[in-house]
């Protein structure tokens, strides 16, 4: 079985990289880099994209119960960030 996905990824001037520091780990590095662009009001393109997921790749996927620790960890992110 093999799936494909779209999705868009965002792309940064070099200048607008240089203005985002990702402190969580995991997949909430999403979320986080989301929350810096709006916050900082910073450009970004997004460019569409195809990812191929293979058996062995789908295998290796991370269980939704890990749904819950990223979303533990933007709760913290958002109340107690620096502003």
């Amino acid at each position: 079985m093999v799936v494909l996905l779209l999705f868009n990824y965002r792309v940064f001037k070099k200048q607008t990289l240089n203005k985002i520091n990702i402190t969580l780990d995991w997949m909430a590095h999403a979320s986080e880099i989301q929350d810096i662009i709006v916050r900082k009001k910073l450009k970004f393109e997004e460019v569409p994209i195809i990812i191929k997921y293979t058996d062995y790749s789908l295998s290796k996927w991370q269980s939704s119960s890990n749904a819950f620790n990223i979303a533990k960890e933007m709760i913290w992110y958002k109340l107690f960030r620096n502003k």
